[in-house]
């Protein structure tokens, strides 16, 4: 299995098995977009403001690019999918 199929599995693992609700909302976002430098996290906090706290999202954002379903793009503030 290539890194990129095993990337791709461990993302169906996460979305149908141990995702929370919050870490769905957020990577939900991420995964619609398809631009190269990915999503700011600004527009993910403004997305979600009301449902989640913007420290709440922060939080996320970390878990979600220490699980290897995101990672960085040109900033600290700029994420992408995986596998978009």
């Amino acid at each position: 299995m290539t890194r990129k199929e095993s990337k791709l599995s461990t993302v169906s693992y996460y979305e149908d098995q141990n995702l929370t609700p919050i870490q769905k909302a957020v990577y939900g976002l991420y995964r619609e977009s398809h631009d190269e430098i990915g999503v700011n996290i600004y527009t993910i906090i403004r997305s979600l403001q009301g449902r989640y706290s913007e420290n709440d999202i922060r939080n996320t954002v970390n878990s979600l690019i220490s699980d290897g379903l995101i990672y960085l793009t040109i900033d600290p503030d700029h994420a992408r999918n995986i596998s978009g």
